[in-house]
């Protein structure tokens, strides 16, 4: 019996998400696929708060609707402070800043220390990779840098550790 593949419009792309029905997919899939709809409309509608709330009081599998979900409310907020730097030109900028440009100082083990108020007992990377975790930790040496009042944040490391699981 072949499976059945249910597709969703991608929140602010366009482009349609393929998932494959299967078992491990919850038993009630009309009632995950209305809840899927409503989200896409609250968060059209720019009703962040009510898609969120609803997002997490729900036991969703595993799939790449997830991160569709996340990313497009992500790409919503982006504006939640006046301090919010999402552009990833201003990444480059401060990293290149920090570390000028020296492709080696990637392979550097004193280049990929983390600042002061993370702490080592919570750095989880959550299986990444060797590049994955380089990735983590630049992007927490340029927070600290970008936000030097942040003291302490023992799960800011785990935390970029599963968005880079999550986000493209």
């Amino acid at each position: 019996m072949p499976e059945e593949v249910l597709t969703l419009e991608g929140i602010e792309t366009g482009h349609q998400t393929s998932l494959l029905k299967s078992d491990s997919i919850l038993a009630s899939e009309e009632v995950r696929n209305n809840d899927v709809q409503r989200i896409l409309s609250l968060v059209k509608e720019r009703k962040t708060n009510e898609a969120k709330t609803l997002m997490r009081g729900e036991h969703w599998p595993v799939t790449t609707v997830r991160t569709e979900l996340w990313y497009g409310l992500v790409k919503l907020n982006q504006n939640f402070s006046k301090h919010t730097v999402v552009s990833m030109d201003y990444y480059r900028d401060t990293l290149k800043e920090l570390r000028g440009d020296v492709p080696e100082l990637d392979d550097d083990p004193v280049s990929l220390t983390f600042p002061t108020f993370v702490d080592p007992l919570h750095v989880t990377s959550y299986d990444l990779n060797t590049a994955g975790i380089k990735t983590a930790t630049r992007i927490i040496q340029v927070l600290a840098y970008s936000f030097p009042a942040i003291t302490y944040a023992p799960g800011i490391f785990p935390l970029t550790c599963l968005l880079l699981h999550y986000m493209p």
